[in-house]
């Protein structure tokens, strides 16, 4: 069966990707402003998982399988402009959009609020 295939990006119009991990899938969706290009569900063997280790370390499998989906649909990184998730259960903050960095990287890492993909 052959994969979806995503349009090039529209001059003047933000391309948007938004990810919710699961415990055995990953689902996305590609946005150009309010309109959905593409929505996919990635489900990754529960036997790799489990090899990984911990939740945490799952990620390069799931972004091997998120990258693989993209090359699939014929969109490249570089026409993305902004990414988003939700995920990783971190130490209460307030409510809103935050940057990844280090601090955040840690609490999801270190699993100090629960463990979540």
């Amino acid at each position: 069966m052959m994969a979806e295939k995503v349009q090039p990006k529209k001059a003047g119009v933000f391309r948007i990707m938004a990810i919710n991990p699961g415990s055995t899938s990953t689902k996305f969706g590609i946005y150009e402003d309010e309109t959905c290009l593409l929505t996919k569900t990635v489900r990754h063997d529960a036997a790799l998982l489990s090899q990984c280790g911990t939740i945490y370390d799952q990620k390069g499998l799931r972004v091997d399988n998120i990258m693989k989906s993209l090359e699939e649909a014929g969109i490249e990184l570089s026409s993305l402009d902004a990414v988003v998730g939700r995920g990783g259960i971190i130490k209460p903050i307030e409510s809103g959009v935050y940057a990844i960095n280090d601090r955040l990287l840690e609490d999801c890492r270190s699993e100090a609020a629960a463990a979540h993909a």
